[in-house]
């Protein structure tokens, strides 16, 4: 049921919680903290009070014995950080407010969700884009990250987390003053919020980068157990770990598209059974929540994942258990109409439907058996190293990776008197594990007597999966030791000649860069019948984007064929940053290839590129506002012109900037499922005034040049001397290129016209938006005529 919706004056919420006498706080995306007290009776009113005359933009709420935590995205200089409001004379209003932690943030990948503990300490989650707080403690169970890369990344053509180095994002733990943090996990992209599970173990819903649809980088949203020292692998650009790297955390489920927002667990919940034991996760592009089973799997788990709310619009932010109960879910963000919904259980205690799951008692044996290892993380006198060791040869892969932890933690202190020992264990019970400790955390020579122990075991596990094992051992030796020195390097090209490729992706991937790194003479040769007979192009990108930095072995019939795999890239499909990095690999491998390949590639390219028309001229009608459109959108819902809604996208070209489905160019926002997170009116308001709501990821720049020239764009990229634009894909032109010392005036705009519907009547904007809420569905109420 929805209990309030927003008024003009209460902003676009992004985040909410649920205080100790059921009160509900709610912070807009921009605007101050407000909290809502709901009526005793059914229908009565709701009383909105501010909390704060400026605080909010806040990602994340806690309410802590009286406390108001505030997670806030912001930066730094203004408001960015972790804010504490308390009530200390009782008055029930918060009079003292102060910032607990400052730190940068201030985009939408900013400081996220909070929780407590079962330990009853302060958990956070943060985005990408959040710089680490001052007061980090040097002994946090996450730390010696690194980008662990050995050939040159690619950084998305399109300029999004250009520079941005690891960690990524962070789960962060700290006391309620906030006087020390710990790091415990990171890796992730951009989790928006965290939840602890009835076993004490915390989760999240990490987002993917959907611009790298189609390359072999991209990783959907996922469904993270975030672990002690938990490293999840997001890296910016090409440099992304695959998922199943051994030396990271797996996902518990990976998902399909979605943009994940607030998560809660359903054991304070009073739903019955299996909805009590869910953990409930909100998309908001998507206009959903997903209910997912959590199931046991030693000590971590795995998860079957369903429908549980399905809307349009929405576009749910946070949700949160009250403590009656109920689930409260708030909807909002980038200027849309914001609201409060309660969802209620009303049933009967039926026995069928509200039976417990069955205890799972060697999976809590084992989530113990993790915790005490795990309890070295931060104690290293909590587990000895025998303990440790026992530990890598755990049938249970998160407790073997809680050993590998304290054993890297044990490396990088100076305690090394287990370590010879520890590399006689055999390949599959262990030894793999000390190999990778000791190459992320061990100095050269300690590297080196684990390489003399690696090419031994890679006889003693030739499996699939000792293979992956051995490509990212090596990979890590390079990444964190190289260059190595010739001798060395000569060893391991040697080593690899006779067994690359393997044949499997899964290793293949890491040993082609490894072979680039060290220049090894036979790689163009051995690589490019895996081009040539990759099962995918996301294979076929990954070795050619390897391939363009490799100077030597390439004869004509080499060249040949580099130039044929180069043409069946150029039609490659996905998101929005593929054609940029498909470029990017295509200049690169032609580069290495010579000039005389450069003209023979342009020479067969196919010449008729087509770029977006500039569509047939439509006459002027009115200049459109806001208010002379909304009386008239209840018609969007009923007897709409489908052909001429689907007209209308085609000649307003809507496509040479938006996808919708499987047509279009990513350039702006993906059109899709508009419908599930934008009502009418909020999609009316973004095609009149565009400017009104700029997300941070498609905010285009208006460069003022020198001799009064303007030019527009997404930024792309951007260092000390150049500013990139990608400029609207209807001027037919690849980016734009600026000296910063000619910019005399800079300005955040947008791209998309503001008078976009002025050639249309009522009744075609009304067949436009119905167009795009029903997502081109044409057997849609909105098409149909009541009875």
């Amino acid at each position: 049921e929805r209990v309030h919706s927003a008024q003009p004056d209460e902003g676009s919420w992004s985040a909410m919680c649920i205080d100790d006498a059921g009160r509900i706080i709610v912070s807009p995306q921009y605007g101050p903290l407000l909290r809502m007290t709901l009526p005793e009776e059914s229908g009565g009113e709701v009383r909105v009070e501010q909390l704060h005359p400026t605080l909010g933009r806040a990602h994340g709420l806690l309410v802590v014995d009286g406390a108001l935590y505030a997670n806030v995205a912001d930066r730094r200089d203004r408001d960015g950080g972790l804010w504490r409001l308390q009530d200390l004379d009782g008055d029930d209003q918060y009079e003292t407010v102060e910032r607990l932690a400052a730190y940068n943030g201030g985009s939408e990948h900013g400081p996220h969700g909070l929780a407590l503990g079962p330990d009853g300490k302060l958990w956070i989650i943060n985005g990408n884009m959040t710089a680490l707080p001052d007061n980090l403690s040097a002994a946090s169970p996450h730390r010696n990250w690194a980008e662990d890369i050995v050939v040159e990344r690619t950084w998305d053509p399109r300029g999004h987390a250009v520079n941005l180095m690891a960690p990524g994002g962070v789960l962060l733990r700290t006391d309620l003053d906030a006087s020390e943090f710990e790091l415990m996990a990171a890796g992730m992209r951009n989790p928006y919020d965290i939840a602890f599970n009835a076993d004490g173990e915390v989760f999240t819903y990490d987002a993917d980068m959907e611009w790298d649809i189609g390359t072999p980088w991209y990783r959907t949203p996922r469904l993270l157990h975030l672990v002690s020292g938990g490293e999840y692998g997001w890296r910016s650009g090409s440099a992304k770990w695959p998922i199943d790297s051994p030396d990271s955390s797996p996902s518990v489920r990976e998902l399909d598209a979605g943009s994940p927002t607030g998560v809660a667990s359903g054991h304070t919940s009073n739903f019955p059974e299996p909805w009590r034991s869910r953990m409930y996760l909100a998309d908001w592009a998507y206009g959903r929540v997903l209910a997912a089973d959590l199931v046991p799997d030693g000590a971590s788990y795995t998860a079957e994942v369903h429908d549980f709310l399905l809307g349009r619009p929405f576009n749910v932010t946070d949700l949160a258990f009250a403590p009656g109960g109920d689930l409260f879910l708030t909807i909002g963000g980038r200027g849309s109409q914001a609201g409060l919904y309660r969802v209620r259980w009303v049933g009967s205690d039926d026995a069928e439907t509200t039976s417990a799951p069955i205890a799972d008692n060697a999976a809590a044996i084992a989530r113990a058996e993790r915790r005490r290892i795990e309890a070295a993380h931060v104690n290293p006198d909590a587990v000895d190293a025998d303990g440790q060791l026992e530990a890598l040869g755990h049938d249970d892969e998160a407790i073997r990776y809680a050993g590998r932890i304290g054993l890297e933690h044990r490396l990088e202190s100076g305690d090394v008197e287990w370590f010879e020992d520890a590399l006689d264990l055999p390949a599959e019970s262990g030894g793999w594990e000390v190999a990778i400790a000791a190459m992320r955390s061990g100095d050269a020579s300690q590297a080196m007597m684990a390489f003399d122990r690696v090419e031994e075991m890679a006889d003693e596990d030739d499996t699939p999966r000792g293979r992956r094992y051995l490509a990212r051992v090596l990979f890590l030796m390079v990444a964190r030791h190289g260059p190595l020195d010739p001798p060395t390097r000569d060893r391991v090209i040697e080593f690899l000649a006779d067994r690359y490729p393997t044949g499997e992706f899964s290793s293949d991937r890491h040993l082609v860069e490894v072979l680039i790194a060290l220049d090894a003479p036979f790689v163009a040769e051995a690589t490019m019948p895996l081009v040539e007979q990759a099962s995918n192009q996301e294979e076929a990108i990954h070795y050619l984007h390897a391939l363009r930095l490799q100077e030597d072995g390439w004869t004509p019939e080499l060249t040949d064929r580099a130039i044929a795999a180069l043409l069946q890239a150029q039609p490659y499909a996905g998101g929005a940053s593929l054609k940029g990095f498909v470029d990017v690999t295509t200049r690169g491998v032609l580069q290495q290839l010579g000039p005389e390949a450069v003209e023979r590639f342009t020479d067969r390219l196919t010449a008729g590129r087509s770029l977006p028309g500039e569509g047939v001229a439509r006459p002027f009608v009115r200049s459109w506002t806001v208010d002379e459109i909304d009386p008239h959108l209840s018609r969007v819902y009923a007897s709409r012109n489908f052909e001429r809604g689907r007209g209308l996208y085609e000649s307003l070209q809507c496509a040479a900037c938006h996808t919708f489905g499987d047509v279009g160019v990513a350039y702006g926002p993906d059109l899709s499922s508009v419908g599930n997170r934008f009502s009418p009116r909020d999609l009316l308001l973004a095609m009149i005034e565009p400017k009104r709501d700029l997300s941070d990821q498609y905010a285009a720049v208006e460069a003022t040049l020198d001799d009064g020239e303007v030019v527009v764009g997404l930024p792309a990229r951007e260092d000390s001397e150049v500013l990139v634009l990608a400029p609207d894909p209807r001027t037919g032109k690849l980016g734009i290129e600026v000296r910063r010392s000619r910019i005399v005036k800079r300005t955040e705009t947008t791209t998309m016209p503001a008078s976009l519907l002025d050639t249309c009547t009522i009744d075609e904007v009304l067949d436009l938006i119905a167009y795009m809420v029903a997502a081109g569905d044409s057997n849609d109420p909105a098409f149909q005529t009541p009875p």
